[in-house]
């Protein structure tokens, strides 16, 4: 499949004209300096003989081999941008997309007619829907009429391109057989040549071929210039280089117009460029940002995915305003906060700071507690929950935690807030699980005791203990509700968390010895697990009755419940087979 992309193909072309002509450069001193020398006759003798016919018939000729093939090189550059721009226009083309294109529309094509053949049999058919069916169907071949066109056109490129490298592989050949010829006669340490020098031969009439291309290309571009033409890539290298060759041959209005067209396709190109990152979702800096759209204010006439350009743009003024609020610590407005979102959610490789970030978390919280105050707040949206959480969540390690401004026990749609914070408490159980590790906190020696109950209560104290625990114990600092549910659902929490935590560990112990320590293990990472998720399905069932701190103290004891007949379940599915009044024995849901 063919894929062209216009601007990166001008750009190649231009890029590759420029450095061809600085290779020139240097090679022209080097035939100069060797011309010189080989012209000098101010040391006498054979050997200097020798090495001034050498220096005049090897090494110019070599250095004349490598100008010609660079040239030639930028010369294949040309030659695929201007044929491209012949035949495709300034649009960049994928085969791929062209076929599906040609096919999404003929299928749809043909729907519409049978559709306008079908109306058309009909005695009283609606002749604006008739007629609105024959304009989208007339507005559907056009379409396909024209992406089959550029389809054609960008094959026909791809045919014409297989040519484009001829004369640089012929003249890359040249310059292998001149390096064959030095590396003999500098082994071998003389100037006579052993080799052939058919290659010295052909570079000699490819060269006076050089001056005379050189001229009608120079003259083709003049002519264009003052006949009012568009100056293609090669008339631009023609005249670049006759300049080069001819400094004071050169007309200097067409010289000054050439290096104007360059500059102008430069910024075209960059523009393109910037234009191709962003489709790309990838991310461009701020100077990039102004310059496109200054760019695109400057040019509306270039088309180049405009409505998307246009899209970005808007919404980057909005993003960069509200990120230079953020950044110098204004206060920020709801427009603010969705400016930025809407642009980095739409962007994804745009990133902000770690700085930026907790800044703008704490801008959340501030917009959502406001809103709260003034309007007494009793419903809070998703975004509202999550800046909530967000908040806590930075703040949860801090010494000196900032108060909490939202009364959660105003807030009608608990559910969704408990299972926020729930999710929480899930989260810190997870620590305790995997950070201490279950296994490991036993082989520290914190679950022991002379019996059951005792090492049951000495762990219950290790946990109690734990970064973990007194992570918990931050909570109640947040919450100032008068009913005090908030501390209600906070110490049920700490049960919840230490129980799951409990439920592994003594799992461990008991079990080691009988299924061996892997197993015993694994059963107890299953236990913690269905501990912990049972405390917060029991949460969430407790919110459902509407006597604060009741339901989520009832459901907290239902989730306890829950959990011991799963985990029974569980235990008879691995290790012995259960029967049905096995599980829903009363005792089997007992906590104790």
């Amino acid at each position: 499949m063919v894929k062209v992309n216009y601007g990166a193909l001008q750009t190649m072309s231009s890029t590759t004209s420029s450095a061809s002509q600085g290779r020139v450069a240097g090679y022209q001193q080097l035939i100069s300096a060797f011309s010189t020398f080989s012209g000098s006759d101010d040391l006498q003798g054979a050997g200097y003989d020798a090495a001034r016919a050498y220096a005049s018939g090897i090494m110019v000729s070599y250095y004349q081999a490598c100008i010609l093939y660079s040239e030639a090189v930028a010369d294949a550059a040309d030659f695929l941008a201007d044929n491209y721009s012949a035949l495709c226009g300034a649009e960049s083309l994928d085969e791929e997309q062209l076929l599906g294109e040609i096919e999404g529309a003929s299928r749809l094509s043909l729907q519409i007619g049978a559709s306008i053949t079908s109306l058309s049999n009909q005695k009283n058919r609606d002749e604006g829907r008739l007629s609105a069916l024959q304009t989208q169907a007339s507005n559907l071949n056009d379409q396909i009429t024209k992406a089959k066109e550029k389809l054609e056109n960008l094959r026909k490129f791809d045919s014409n391109s297989a040519s484009a490298n001829t004369a640089a592989n012929d003249a890359a050949g040249r310059i292998a057989d001149a390096e064959h010829t030095l590396g003999v006669s500098f082994a071998a340490g003389t100037f006579e040549c052993t080799t052939s020098t058919d290659w010295a031969d052909t570079v000699a009439t490819k060269w006076e071929a050089r001056a005379v291309s050189m001229q009608e290309a120079y003259t083709e571009a003049l002519r264009k210039f003052y006949n009012g033409e568009e100056l293609t890539e090669s008339d631009l290298t023609a005249i670049e280089r006759y300049n080069s060759e001819y400094p004071s041959a050169v007309d200097q209005e067409l010289l000054q117009h050439s290096k104007e067209v360059r500059s102008l396709k430069a910024e075209e190109m960059r523009y393109r460029g910037i234009v191709d990152k962003v489709d790309n979702h990838q991310n461009i800096s701020t100077e990039e940002a102004k310059f496109m759209d200054t760019y695109h204010a400057d040019h509306p006439n270039l088309l180049v995915n405009n409505d998307h350009v246009k899209k970005y743009l808007e919404d980057r003024k909005g993003y960069d305003s509200s990120l230079e609020n953020l950044n110098n610590k204004k206060k920020l407005t709801q427009k603010d906060v969705d400016n930025i979102d809407n642009f980095l959610k739409n962007h994804h490789n745009q990133k902000l700071t770690k700085a930026q970030e907790d800044r703008l978390i704490e801008e959340r919280y501030r917009l959502v507690s406001k809103k709260s105050k003034k309007f007494g707040q009793k419903k809070y949206s998703d975004k509202d929950l999550a800046a909530i959480k967000a908040y806590i969540k930075k703040h949860m390690k801090d010494d000196n935690k900032p108060g909490l401004d939202i009364d959660l026990s105003k807030v009608k749609d608990l559910p969704s807030l408990a299972v926020s914070w729930s999710d929480l408490q899930l989260t810190v159980a997870n620590v305790v699980m995997e950070a201490g590790g279950t296994v490991q906190t036993v082989g520290k020696g914190h679950f022991v005791g002379d019996n059951s109950l005792e090492k049951m209560r000495n762990f219950r104290n290790a946990v109690n203990n734990s970064d973990a625990m007194k992570v918990f114990d931050g909570l109640d600092d947040w919450t100032k509700s008068t009913s005090k549910l908030g501390q209600t659902a906070n110490h049920l929490g700490k049960l919840g968390a230490a129980g799951a935590v409990l439920s592994g560990a003594s799992t461990y112990l008991d079990e080691k010895d009988k299924y061996g320590s892997k197993v015993a293990a694994e059963d107890a990472v299953a236990h913690t697990g269905i501990a912990a998720t049972s405390t917060i399905v029991g949460s969430v069932l407790g919110t459902a009755i509407p006597i604060p701190g009741v339901g989520t103290a009832i459901g907290a004891v239902a989730g306890t419940y829950i959990g011991n007949a799963l985990t029974k379940v569980y235990d008879g599915a691995r290790h012995e087979k259960v029967e049905t009044s096995d599980v829903l024995s009363w005792s089997n849901f007992s906590p104790f």
